[in-house]
């Protein structure tokens, strides 16, 4: 988990539910990665990405506002939470640049969705061994789906020009 002390006052203070907008926004971006991995029609490819974009974007201000709020902005801005989400913003930016292949980066959500369930989990006072479960659970999706991400833009990413 992150340094504790690198987390802001306002950051403690979080409501559930700004954690649970985020877990939503993580999802819904994670679908986005799905419906572009398999060749859909260029209307719903359209749709995909702005969904894709305004999540990206919420989420996107999310960091800036927490990055503002921060005390040490070095430390926020080089966690491990952080660099994921930086790399899948970027990604969700250039999607529509770019003529040959996108940079499906976003399936870093799935490392990143982890932490606000566990702030949840901290926040809401459930029996431990639900929190454990889940918890478990949490990990291995999101190990699996890294994993799958991974695969998919080694297999169709493909050579850069001239190789």
């Amino acid at each position: 988990m992150d340094d504790p002390g690198t987390a802001t006052l306002p950051s403690r203070a979080m409501t559930w539910s700004q954690d649970g907008i985020e877990v939503v926004l993580s999802l819904t971006s994670l679908i986005t990665f799905i419906i572009r991995s398999y060749d859909v029609q260029d209307r719903y490819l359209e749709a995909t990405n702005l969904i894709l974009w305004i999540v990206e974007a919420l989420l996107f201000l999310r960091y800036l506002l927490d990055w503002l709020a921060a005390r040490k902005k070095t430390p926020h801005v080089v966690r491990r939470c952080e660099v994921l989400s930086l790399t899948s913003f970027s990604s969700s930016l250039v999607v529509p640049f770019l003529s040959n292949g996108w940079l499906p980066f976003n399936f870093l959500r799935a490392v990143t969705v982890t932490w606000p369930i566990r702030r949840l989990f901290e926040k809401l006072d459930f029996p431990e061994i639900y929190e454990n479960v889940v918890l478990s659970l949490a990990d291995f999706v999101a190990m699996i789906f890294s994993f799958a991400g991974i695969i998919f833009i080694l297999e169709n990413i493909g050579n850069p020009p001239g190789w």
